[in-house]
């Protein structure tokens, strides 16, 4: 399921998941923006948590650095 953590803004959404081979992250934060990574690879089972963790910490430092943001859509429809 999804996991919920309420902010001042709003909340915090996101899930994880992993299957033999592959690790992935989806978040969606109170302020709108949205990420998501997925990995072609799983590490044994006692380091799944520290990875995801890992993972986590360095797409929202990376978000983090965004100084700008577009303003529209990148994509054609």
């Amino acid at each position: 399921g999804w996991n919920i953590r309420p902010t001042a803004e709003g909340a915090n959404w996101w899930h994880t998941g992993s299957l033999p081979g592959t690790v992935t992250i989806l978040v969606r934060t109170s302020d709108g923006r949205a990420w998501a990574a997925l990995f072609n690879g799983r590490p044994r089972d006692d380091q799944l948590r520290p990875m995801q963790r890992e993972i986590d910490e360095l797409m929202w430092r990376a978000a983090g650095e965004v100084t700008h943001w577009p303003e529209h859509d990148l994509f054609q429809k």
